[in-house]
Parts: C-alpha cells; structure tokens; sequence
C-alpha cells in the first residue's frame, strides 16, 4: 500500500488548499441557504403610502377614504399644493396623492363620476398600480350596487365583508418547492465535483510526471494495483469532503439527522461522490497543469448544473435539453433528490434506480481512466 500512503504525504502539502476550497464552497452553500428559503405561508398584500384630500366630504367620499386607508397606509401631514406633493413622491414619503373634487358623491349616485378622481402615482411602481387598482375596484362595486338600490352605506358594508373572505390555498404535500435540505443537497452535484476535482487531481497528477512515473515502473507494482491505490485513497478523500455538508445538515435539523429521508440524501450525496472522484481520476490523466484542471473543472461542472436541473427547476427545462441530460450522472442524482424530497422513502424504486445509474457512470469513467491512462503510458514508452 506504499501508493496509497505516499498519496496522503503529498495530500498533507496541499492542506492550505484544500482548506481554501473548503472555504469557499461551505460560504457559497451558506449564502444559497439563507436566499429564498423562508416559508410563506399565507398571502398579503403589498400596502401604499398615500395621501389625500376631500373636497366632497360626502358619505360617499367617507366610505370611499376609509375603505383605503383600511388596506393601505395613509401618510398625514402631505398638503396639496403640486410642489409639497411632488417633493413627497420623489422622497418615496408616499407612493400616491388622491384628490376629491367637490360634488364627486352626487356625481356617483348620478352615474357619471367617471374621471372625477384625481391620483398622482409614481409611475411604473406595483404599489400605487395596486393602489389605483383598490380604488378602482371599490369604486365599480359600489356603482353596481347602488344602481341594485342599496345606500352607500350597505353598499360599503357588502364590499367590506366581501373583501374579508378568503380562499384557502395549500401547497400539494405541504411543502414549498424548496426547504433548506432539499437546497443543500441539490446543489451537491455542482459544488461536490468542484471541490473533489480542484483537491484530488493536482495530487494524481504528481504520479504522472515522468520522474516518479518511471521510479514506480521500476518496481514490482502493477499498474492496475496502483490505480486502485490511488483511487481507495481518493474515495477516502471524497468521503471526507462530504463531511462538512453532512455536518450542515445535522445543524439544521438536529434531532432529524437521522430519519428515513435524511439517510436516502446522505446515501444519494455518497453515490454521486463515487463520480465526483472518478471524475478527478479522468481529469488527472488528460490535464498538462493546473490551469486545465480549472478549466474542466468549470465546464463539466456548470455544464452539468446547468443542463440537469441543478441550478435551473427542471421543469423550465426543454424536452430537448431533458434528453441530453439523460447522458449526465448530475441529471440521476436531481431525479433521486427530488423523488426523495417529495416522496420520502416511497417511490423507493425511482431513487434507487437514479443511484444504480450514478454508479454505473462512476464504474463507466473509471474503466476509462484505465484505458486512457493505459495508452497515455504506451505513448510516452
């Protein structure tokens, strides 16, 4: 096991770096996390700052500034001349300025107070198009009612109690699309083959400079022995570097580390390990320097993300693109995730088969890496 040791020696040199990358990838993770993951669980309305002034003083009028001021934040103290409104809009102290003219409430029981209404908005905002559409809206009910033979009192009053009834809206499953683990671990397939391969394969590397190379020739070592030395020590690295995501994962569920659901992210994390490094191993035997290893490095792996679901819902992804990613161990590992986010330990068949795949490509790229590493050698012999 002399290859496998003296992969470690050389592993202990790299330590700083290997630190950075972890670093790195552990604050990228905890930025994702803390990004869009609360939990909405229920609707509210955006509210507008608005100010007003009635020259009506009607009931009309009344109903019409209480209604507002009941779903929206009415701003006092604004005065109506077109500088002081136009100094609060610019200041974002309000968002709208309603103006009333006189004669608007006998103009509404008349039918024709179309365009009496007069609002300053800041425009293109969502806030006083909510606004104008709230005012808008109150003002056709009450139209409609009245013209039904209601006062504008029980006119106002129907409006109101028609406004406080809500529908219930529930999420199928109750779940939002996204918690924390099920970020955490979707973005494995990305952040996981990027660290292993900028760790693991400037060490392999090393064995193949024509110095050592030739030294191990020497001896009595096989070459197929000291690939699979090389690749038990890289399995070992891999598993270290699923550690701290592990770890991340039992701050934030604690007593729930263990449960059914948790185990089937951490074996499916662990399958796609087994690519990740026998990724590295490829890299290894193709790459001149470390410049190349990045350069692969990104492509393969924002390549994959990008095309299996990782960083784009696959849903949004075309049939097209759907069917190349069927060619990419990332694409099996989003299946099982997403299978395991929503379904548990059932569907176990589905998840199990998106693992068996990762495997098979893990077994793939290896019998590869042995075949270029094989006829690398008899070039440079």
């Amino acid at each position: 096991m002399q290859v496998f040791k003296s992969y470690f020696k050389i592993l202990r040199r790299y330590v700083g770096q290997v630190l950075m990358w972890l670093g790195i990838f552990i604050g990228m993770m905890m930025i994702i996390l803390n990004v869009s993951t609360e939990e909405e669980t229920e609707y509210t309305d955006k509210q507008c700052l608005f100010a007003y002034s009635d020259h009506d003083g009607s009931s009309i009028s009344k109903e019409l500034t209480d209604y507002l001021s009941e779903h929206h934040e009415r701003v006092a103290g604004i005065d109506e001349d077109k500088e002081s409104v136009q100094d609060a809009l610019y200041n974002r102290n309000i968002h709208c300025y309603l103006v009333i003219p006189e004669g608007f409430g006998e103009a509404v029981k008349a039918g024709n107070a179309d365009g009496m209404l007069k609002l300053m908005t800041i425009p293109g905002t969502d806030t006083a198009s909510l606004f104008e559409g709230d005012m808008n809206g109150f003002m056709q009910k009450l139209s409609t009612l009245m013209a039904a033979g209601y006062d504008e009192g029980e006119a106002a009053d129907i409006i109101g109690d028609s406004l406080k009834e809500h529908a219930e809206v529930k999420l199928k499953g109750n779940k939002s699309y996204f918690s924390k683990q099920e970020r955490l671990y979707s973005y494995i397939p990305w952040i996981l083959l990027m660290q292993l391969v900028n760790v693991i394969t400037p060490i392999l590397m090393i064995y193949n400079k024509k110095e050592l190379r030739n030294r191990i020739q020497c001896s009595s070592y096989k070459y197929v022995n000291i690939n699979k030395e090389l690749l038990l020590a890289v399995i070992i690295t891999g598993l270290g570097g699923c550690v701290p995501y592990v770890m991340m994962d039992g701050i934030m569920l604690r007593d729930n580390l263990l449960t059914v659901q948790s185990c089937l992210y951490m074996a499916n994390m662990l399958v796609y390990m087994l690519v990740a490094v026998n990724i590295a191993f490829l890299f290894s035997k193709v790459a001149a320097n470390d410049q190349v290893v990045s350069m692969l490095s990104n492509i393969v792996g924002l390549g994959m993300a990008f095309l299996s679901g990782v960083f784009v819902p696959m849903q949004y992804l075309g049939a097209g693109v759907i069917k190349v990613a069927h060619f990419l161990p990332a694409y099996w590992y989003v299946i099982a995730c997403e299978n395991i986010y929503k379904n548990g330990s059932g569907k176990l068949g589905v998840t199990l088969q998106a693992m068996g795949v990762q495997v098979l490509f893990a077994v793939a790229i290896f019998m590869m890496t042995l075949v270029v590493g094989k006829n690398k050698k008899s070039i440079q012999n």
